[in-house]
């Protein structure tokens, strides 16, 4: 047995071609086969087209301006409120509403809900003040923005806040 070819019909002994040698053989062949299964498949284009170019995400940051503030849930005479900040990471100005919804376990918060408006610029953080009036000792605030997917949940009860 050996380790290497023979040259048929003359029982010369060849040592085999290196691998890097072999490999060469193979990888024209595996790119043109990649080629043309890019080039027949809409989605393998789609996706190269992805992989090699940068889209910027679009998206806006919701967030409390004093998170510390806020998880106090700090109730007034005047009524219970926090402030939201909103830092945008659109690519032009745009004009976000804001509405709140105050719910104690299943009821929902009677009265005009708290809402806004908040004229956003890229890359710049506006703030506005949520001010409603606290249901009970337990409740959740949820503020969300008309047409975003980004949204902010304050739970406030008699076991601690989340």
């Amino acid at each position: 047995m050996t380790d290497g070819w023979e040259d048929a019909g003359h029982g010369n002994w060849r040592a085999p071609a290196p691998w890097w040698k072999r490999v060469w053989v193979v990888t024209p062949l595996l790119v043109v086969v990649g080629a043309g299964a890019v080039a027949a498949s809409p989605d393998l284009r789609h996706q190269v087209a992805l992989s090699t170019t940068r889209v910027d995400p679009q998206f806006v940051e919701l967030s409390f301006a004093d998170e510390t503030l806020a998880r106090a849930c700090l109730h007034t005479s005047q009524g219970s409120g926090f402030v939201i900040a909103v830092r945008s990471h659109l690519d032009a100005p745009a004009m976000l509403h804001w509405t709140a919804t105050v719910s104690a376990g299943r009821s929902v918060g009677r009265g005009p809900a708290p809402h806004g408006d908040l004229d956003t610029r890229p890359g710049e953080t506006v703030d506005a003040t949520v001010r409603y009036a606290a249901p009970g000792r337990s409740y959740t605030v949820t503020i969300n923005l008309t047409g975003r997917p980004e949204h902010l949940v304050l739970q406030c009860g008699e076991g601690g806040t989340s």
